[in-house]
């Protein structure tokens, strides 16, 4: 790689960029720093004909735009179009406010142009098969559910959980209640085992059913812990489903079958 200050105008935005939309306060709040300080991480581009396409630092080639900076520091890389993908992922998955559709989209653009199945890809960028066939499998939600995550107003796992009613006048009411009220994915969850119920106890109109399970008590099951049998619903809970106290056993007992001194108690 080799450094350079580029003039903005010869700068583009990728065709295949990962995020659909860009918070315009994160941009002026940056734009505004860049003014006063310049542009102090370079921006990663790739040459590509008579211009430089971004491979990692959209936010600061738009910031920069803003703040009416003629050019701007560069790290003009080698790479091929494929590399130029897998290195945009890499910048782009370890960020909490990439979308879950951008996520997906780009995952399936990826593999789509590049010729790369689920393996392949977990493997270049080191998250499991699990996580992307996940992620990709949001490509399938209805539009609504689709919008409402990738602008995260409502979690991942909730969005999964919503995903599984099969009718989407139920999906929607649902929906509604995650987004007003704040419903965690277990909430969803339990709604989701009282609707199926009611539809295969009733055989009613789905909306209808929809409407009563949203009005009623949701009734969550207990999470019980697997050595004692503790309720865990106000519980500290540890990742094998124990409560505390049994969480301290189990860790004295394995410190001492690793030959570790036991903590005085």
């Amino acid at each position: 790689m080799k450094n350079e200050n580029i003039p903005t105008a010869e700068i583009v935005i990728s065709k295949s960029e990962m995020r659909s939309a860009v918070a315009s306060e994160g941009i002026e709040d940056l734009a505004k720093s860049i003014k006063k300080y310049g542009v102090i991480e370079p921006i990663v581009v790739r040459k590509a004909d008579d211009k430089f396409v971004i491979v990692c630092g959209v936010r600061r080639y738009l910031a920069s735009k803003m703040a009416e900076i003629p050019e701007v520091p560069c790290r003009i890389t080698e790479v091929d179009e494929k590399e130029a993908d897998i290195l945009t992922l890499h910048e782009n998955i370890i960020r909490e406010d990439v979308g879950v559709l951008d996520e997906a989209q780009y995952y399936d653009g990826v593999m789509r142009r590049h010729e790369m199945n689920i393996d392949d890809l977990s493997a270049m960028i080191h998250r499991s098969a699990d996580y992307i066939r996940r992620r990709v499998a949001a490509l399938a939600w209805p539009p609504d559910l689709q919008v409402a995550a990738n602008s995260k107003r409502v979690s991942f796992a909730v969005a999964r959980e919503l995903a599984k009613f099969d009718n989407l006048a139920a999906l929607k009411r649902f929906l509604i209640m995650a987004i007003d009220g704040g419903a965690t994915a277990r909430v969803i969850s339990g709604f989701k085992k009282q609707y199926d119920n009611e539809i295969q106890t009733t055989g009613g109109d789905p909306v209808a059913i929809a409407e009563k399970v949203a009005t009623e008590e949701i009734i969550i099951p207990p999470v019980l812990c697997e050595r004692c049998g503790l309720d865990l619903n106000n519980e500290p809970q540890q990742f094998i489903r124990t409560c505390s106290d049994c969480h301290r056993d189990l860790e004295r007992a394995w410190k001492v079958d690793n030959g570790k001194p036991q903590a005085a108690s």
